[in-house]
């Protein structure tokens, strides 16, 4: 493919070549091109007929050239050939670069430039390598919880958003908006037309377990809110407070109220629940003694009542009938539906050890009656007799 001019002391004459296949040759100029590789004779006859002959050789071109002729800057590709022991150079190192003896070629700014590949003859072949840029940082939040959206962005237009792993995170393809689906990471990619891209590792948090209530929730009572899923602090919003670090929430008024566990990732899983008001104050005796019965009562309908401890006294279920079994003291409970109560604490006496003297007395005698419990009365109920 490559031409070189011969000439010759006398002018006049006509050049010509032996094998056109190999080389041919200007009749006029002498301008001889290469056509394939060998060795060609070539002849000059001058005016008076006579001939000089000059015999060319055809260097081939190298073969086989294999390599990418478009590129990402900061990405690279090898070349090669299957004509060995040549050179590889860049006509422009500031858009790539290329390894002289491997053919590792570097995109490193957008443009283009002339790969040459030259073997020890000095014949080469070369070729146009354009390094498209990329584009620009990918921005936005690189932690999501499941269930939550992210939206990433590049202030380079035309590219499509992708996903590396579909279950943990799906990335929609032109707007960027990136939902967590499970706990895991996945490393999101825009990519231009060009094929070169920007990329942006997204984690995906797990939300924490669902809490849970130990009780119902009344107002001015206690009640305390767990999560299998440790580490996190609590929030409240509604009928009810909550501290923050040990879940115990006390309800405030009757209503809803809505509480948050939230994890250091800033996930958070949240539980509403009702807010009861508990029923009116019990009424009706605190004291009785072994063996006697009170009738406590109370305004709000629908409860029922319970004893504790039961073996200091009982209460009928119904109708809050309280029987004193033993000394000490009991609670009573009045128990609506929702699991709000009202207490009522009752105090069982033991009865005064037995009267002992005589069961007869004459008209005017006197007869001395006792009792082994001091400190008690004694009282006649018929002091007529």
């Amino acid at each position: 493919g490559a031409s070189i001019a011969l000439s010759n002391s006398v002018l006049g004459g006509t050049w010509s070549t032996a094998t056109a296949t190999t080389a041919t040759v200007t009749a006029t100029t002498g301008i001889v091109t290469g056509v394939s590789a060998g060795s060609v004779l070539l002849s000059y006859t001058n005016p008076s007929g006579c001939v000089a002959t000059y015999v060319v050789t055809v260097n081939g071109l190298p073969s086989g050239v294999t390599g990418g002729t478009a590129i990402c800057a900061g990405a690279t590709t090898t070349w090669g050939s299957t004509t060995t022991g040549g050179t590889w150079t860049s006509s422009d190192p500031a858009t790539a670069t290329i390894a002289p003896a491997t053919g590792l070629l570097i995109g490193v700014a957008a443009g283009t430039t002339r790969i040459t590949y030259t073997l020890s003859t000095g014949c080469a072949s070369s070729y146009l390598v354009t390094v498209h840029p990329l584009p620009a940082a990918v921005a936005g939040s690189s932690a999501l919880c499941i269930g939550a959206t992210v939206t990433l962005a590049s202030t380079t237009t035309g590219g499509s958003w992708y996903s590396s792993n579909g279950a943990v995170a799906t990335a929609n393809i032109t707007t960027g908006v990136i939902t967590g689906l499970a706990a895991g990471t996945s490393l999101i990619s825009y990519i231009l037309p060009t094929g070169c891209v920007a990329t942006r590792l997204v984690t995906v948090h797990p939300l924490p377990a669902t809490p849970v209530v130990a009780s119902g929730l009344c107002v001015g009572a206690f009640t305390a809110l767990t999560s299998v899923t440790t580490g996190g602090t609590w929030l409240a919003t509604g009928s009810a407070t909550i501290d923050a670090a040990t879940g115990i929430a006390t309800g405030t008024t009757a209503g809803t109220a809505t509480f948050t566990y939230t994890l250091p990732t800033g996930c958070s899983s949240i539980l509403a629940a009702t807010v009861s008001a508990p029923p009116t104050a019990i009424t009706g005796p605190s004291q009785l003694c072994s063996g006697a019965s009170v009738t406590l009562a109370n305004a709000t309908p629908s409860g029922s009542w319970a004893a504790n401890p039961v073996s200091v006294a009982t209460v009928d279920a119904l109708t809050g009938i309280v029987t004193g079994s033993t000394a000490g003291t009991v609670r009573i409970s009045y128990i609506l539906s929702t699991g709000c109560a009202a207490y009522h604490v009752v105090t069982v006496h033991p009865l005064p050890a037995a009267v002992t003297g005589a069961d007869a007395v004459c008209v005017a005698a006197t007869s001395a009656l006792a009792s082994a419990t001091p400190g008690g009365t004694w009282v006649s109920d018929n002091s007529t007799i």
